[in-house]
Formats: structure tokens, sequence, C-alpha cells
């Protein structure tokens, strides 16, 4: 029942169908109750198999596509990035690239703090305000309403064709609705889809507003002001079909279509991922860039820098630092990302894992174990990151999973129908990753338009794992001591981690004092509860504590003091305090809850009992 919603003096239904049986209907009345108790049981045995992964458990033959009567049209065929990547032979140099996945490419500096956001894995799901927005975008024509045309403003557009029909200023319109949304931090990119053709068109730097006559002037009219758009287009300058098009486009940083291994929520609640993830990371390699007789030789990653299959362009060639590749000057770190450190573009990771590893992940989460939906998704991304991996298409400041963002209406819902709610659903696949179960697969061979092959960078229309995949995807390891009949030694590969320990329990004094304090928000003096707690305990580092107050966060942070201005006299407060370690990790949260009372005319204030 709402709240506003006034309670009427109605016969219940189970009062009906007594009154039924002391009248001259007692078959209907029996007929009603059979329909109930089958309800009861349908809505139950529902309840009961909300969250039951839909595919069956993995086995040593089976690899991705496990749900029967998939419904999600993947695009681009069979591509590379779409092929399972269980069996494909691990690389050689999988422990170096391996250890730089872990340490480096959340952008951390190797300090405690840094270190302890190693495990974390951010999902970009977009729902941040949208002027601090750096979520990915996914349009369709079908929802558009009129035509622009646009305006380039930085890199000359396509859409008019190739070589001199290059232009600022196209004569081609676009599909377009005032009434999308795209993010306005960074690059602000979207594509619009046409489901139709299979046209698929990039926009980078949308500007309205004031900021549309900063960026592109006065005198560009009704144009819509960018920074780029393209139509998608292979090597030979054609338009592709994203529906089946397996090649390269020159999109992004990888220089595959921008579309490409982007995760939908349409496919996740289709029941599975059937793509590698798309990753943008810091650390993507920069220059000089490796001659031919350095590549597969140890200069390759170490004094020189390039990009590898299925990427199609070297985005940082030109870039020697690690300031002049994210166009913004860091001297403290570029002593730390030298090339030993960095990961080309193209390079595809997975996760060697076992469903009982997730399921182990998934219950040491409160957040996930409480909300079924929610685990179910996460139970998903983190199948696909094990079934196809992970492939680094782009550099960012932050490292981030891009999916479709929830920034307009639709897709929002959409991803609430899959337990994804707010920005606290970012950290979704914190604690996933381990330093010891992440490998890098070997690349592919793209097949290149100057009809050459190569496992680096070219541009291609289509690229190729080997026909001949080896099963073994793990290195010979020493025979493991005899185990105990209570405790088998899991499969190798499979890492099934013990049982997880949370931090403990934060303690709280026994009440709070109400005192007057300085409030920066509102730059005055006013009461506020001064909140304190004790330091927490892991067998990980702690690296934050957060409070709820009715539910709600209203503090996440590294100090253990908190003071709370916002409070009303005659109200009841519940709050509660965690402790989070660097795998995300949650502790049983300590709970204090008492109303706050005033007396004097609002003087003296206090939380009683």
């Amino acid at each position: 029942m709402e709240n506003n919603e006034i309670p009427q003096q109605k016969q219940s239904l189970w009062q009906k169908i007594t009154h039924t049986f002391t009248t001259k209907r007692p078959a209907q009345a029996l007929l009603v109750i059979v329909f109930i108790v089958l309800g009861i049981i349908g809505i139950g045995y529902s309840f009961a198999s909300t969250g039951t992964p839909s595919s069956p458990v993995p086995s040593a033959t089976t690899c991705g596509a496990r749900v029967q009567n998939y419904t999600y049209k993947v695009p681009f065929g069979n591509a590379v990035w779409n092929q399972p990547a269980c069996n494909l032979p691990i690389d050689s140099q999988s422990a170096d690239y391996a250890s730089r996945f872990w340490n480096y490419r959340n952008g951390n500096d190797l300090s405690a703090t840094g270190l302890a956001a190693r495990s974390n894995t951010t999902v970009g799901f977009g729902f941040e305000d949208v002027r601090a927005n750096y979520s990915r975008t996914v349009l369709n024509a079908k929802d558009a309403n009129r035509t622009i045309q646009i305006y380039s403003s930085v890199y000359a557009s396509n859409l008019d064709g190739t070589g001199a029909l290059f232009s600022t200023i196209p004569k081609t319109s676009i599909p377009w609705n005032d009434a999308w949304v795209i993010g306005e931090a960074g690059d602000n990119e979207a594509v619009i889809l046409n489901d139709q053709t299979g046209e698929i068109i990039y926009l980078a730097g949308v500007k309205r507003g004031f900021e549309r006559i900063s960026q592109c002037g006065v005198l560009i009219g009704d144009r819509l002001c960018t920074y780029a758009v393209q139509v998608s287009r292979n090597p030979s300058g054609q338009k592709i079909d994203y529906r089946t098009y397996e090649g390269s486009t020159g999109d992004r940083g990888a220089g595959i279509s921008f579309y490409a291994t982007l995760t939908t929520p349409d496919e996740v609640a289709a029941g599975e991922i059937r793509h590698a993830l798309g990753m943008a990371i810091p650390s993507t390699a920069i220059g000089p860039e490796c001659t031919p007789s350095q590549l597969n030789t140890a200069a390759e990653g170490t004094t020189c820098g390039t990009a590898v299959a299925p990427a199609s362009k070297f985005e940082h060639a030109a870039a020697k630092t690690h300031s002049a590749r994210l166009g913004k000057n860091s001297p403290e770190l570029d002593a730390l990302y030298t090339q030993k450190a960095l990961i080309p573009e193209g390079s595809r990771f997975k996760l060697n894992v076992d469903d009982a590893y997730v399921e182990n992940w998934i219950n040491s989460k409160p957040d996930l174990k409480a909300d079924v939906k929610k685990a179910q998704t996460a139970r998903i991304f983190a199948r696909a990151m094990r079934d196809y991996g992970i492939i680094i298409v782009d550099t960012s400041g932050v490292s981030v999973i891009q999916v479709s963002s929830s920034l307009n209406p639709s897709v929002k819902k959409a991803w609430a129908s899959v337990g994804i709610n707010d920005a606290s659903d970012n950290t979704l696949l914190n604690g996933l990753i381990s330093q010891d179960n992440i490998q890098l697969v070997a690349p592919p061979t793209n097949n290149c338009s100057n009809g050459q092959k190569s496992t680096f960078y070219c541009k291609y229309v289509t690229s190729s794992y080997p026909t001949t995949q080896t099963t073994t995807t793990t290195p010979p390891t020493p025979t493991p001591p005899t185990p105990t009949p209570m405790q088998p030694t899991p499969p190798t590969g499979q890492m099934t981690p013990p049982a997880v320990v949370v931090p403990t329990s934060v303690k709280i004094p026994s009440s709070f004092p109400v005192s007057i304090g300085w409030d920066s928000s509102l730059f005055e003096f006013r009461q506020g509860a001064s909140l304190s707690w004790g330091a927490s305990t892991s067998p990980k580092i702690v690296t934050n504590y957060q409070i709820k107050k009715n539910g709600k966060v209203i503090y996440n942070g590294v100090n253990r003091t908190f003071t709370d201005f916002n409070l009303n006299a005659g109200q009841k407060y519940k709050y509660e305090f965690s402790a989070i370690d660097s795998a995300g990790n949650k502790s049983v949260p300590t709970v204090y809850e008492r109303n706050y009372t005033c007396g004097w005319f609002g003087w003296s204030c206090s939380f009683t009992k």
C-alpha cells in the first residue's frame, strides 16, 4: 500500500469465499480455492527459481552460448570478439601482462590506497549527473523525430563520403531527437543505430547551450555542434552493416566499431553476454612505436609500444609519456607508467575461474546476496569475463567496462529490470578479479587490407583465431599434496576460493552527542549529530567506511567521524555503519536507531530511544 492510500472497509477475499460456502455455491467456492492454491504454488516456484543461472553448470566441454532459446541478436556476426575465449591459446607473455593488468589498469600509484583499488572493476552504467557523465549512449534511428545537419569542429566528417568528400559541414543529415540525452563529460560519445539498414553513426563531443557557441561559433545556424560525426565504413570506404560486419572501422582507440563489445541491458535480460567486454584503461601502450624487427622480441613492451589484433590502429604511437597520452600533466606518474607497465590496445584477457568461484564471490558481497536480480546480472558479467574475456578497446582516465548508458529513460528502465538502479552499482564487479585469476589470450591474426597477415594492428575486413585450438588454458603445475577427505583440492585452473572473511563490524558509542557545529554546505552554525566509530579489521586493507541513514548513503570515506546536520525534530533515524575492504567485502552493519527530539524552542536536541 502506498503511504497516501486510505484502507477501505471491505470484505477480504477469504471472507467472501467462506460466505460462499455458507450459501448455495460450495462447488464454485472450492474451485476458487483450487485456483488460489495453484497460484500460490506458481508464485512460490517463481520466487524459488528467481536468480537461478539460466545456463547449465559449466563443464570441460562447454563454453559460451549456454542459454537455450537466446533472443538477443549479437551484432558483428562471428567477429573474433564474439568468439568464446575458453579454449584459445594463452599468450606466452601472459604472466607479465596479467601482472600489468592487475597492478596498473586502475591508474593507481602503488600507494596503499592505489594498491587497495587493484581489485576494483568499474562498470560505466551512467547514472551520474549529465554534466559529470562519461558513459556511452546507444540511440536508435527509429526513435528520431527529425533529421539534422552537423558541424564537425575537430575532425572532418565522412557522412558525405571519403577522401575529398570529408567535410566539417557535410550536406548529409543524421537522424535526431532533441529529447535524446548524451553525457557531457569527456568526449560525450554516442552511436545511432539503424536497425533496418545496419548503418551506424558515431558521435563525439555533442555540445549544447553556451558550450555550443564557444565550441562551434555563432555562424553554424541550426546545425548540431560536435567534435566529430562518422558513419562507420570498412577499409575500402563503404558503409558497413553492423549486424554482420566482422572487420575494423577505425573508430575509438583500438580501431574497431564503437558499438562492438559494448554491453546492453537487453542482452543481460536475455540471460547471457555472448561477446568480450570492452574495457577502457589509463595504462594503454605509448610510443616510440616498435619497428618490425622489434616486434616479438624483448624490446616489445619494454622499450617500444604497439597495438595487437584485433586492433586496427596504434592510438598513442606519437606519445612518449603517460602525461602526453592522457593530455594532462602527471609527472609523478610518468616514471611509474613506463613501457613496462603498459598494455597494447586490442589485448584480450580472460578470467580463469569456475562457477564455484563466481558463486563464492557473489556470496561474499552483501549487496548481491540481498538482491537476486543484481546478483544474476553480476553472475552474467562474471561468466562473460570467463567465457569471452575482456578486450582493451580505448584509453580513459579510469578503468571502466563500457556499457549502454542509463541516461535515457528507456535504457534506465531496462537496466532497472535486471537490478541495476543507481551509481553505487558501478562497483558491481569489485573483488571479482585477483592477481592470479587473470590470463592473456594469444591474439588472432588480422587479414590486413594490404594482403598481409599480422597478429599486430592493421586495417582488415576479417580476423581469425587458429583453427586448431588448444584445450589447455593453464601451464602445468606441480602435483599438489594429497588432499584430506574433508578438503578436496579443486581442479587446476578452477581456483575455487575459500570462504571470504568480511571486515569486522565497527563499534559505536552508546549514544551520539548533538551540539552546535559549523555547516559548511550552508555556511552557518547549526545543530548536528557528531557521529564517530571505531576502526574495523580485515584480512585485506579496509579502504573506506560507509554510513546509511534511513537506507540512504550519507557518508563514504576514510575518516571515522562525520557530522550529520540534516536532522528534523520529531523524526526517527536509523544509522547503519559499515566497513569495506579492498576486495569490496562489506562488514555486517552496526545499527543505531533513535528518535530525534528537541526542547527549549529547538535549542536543546538529543537522541532518545
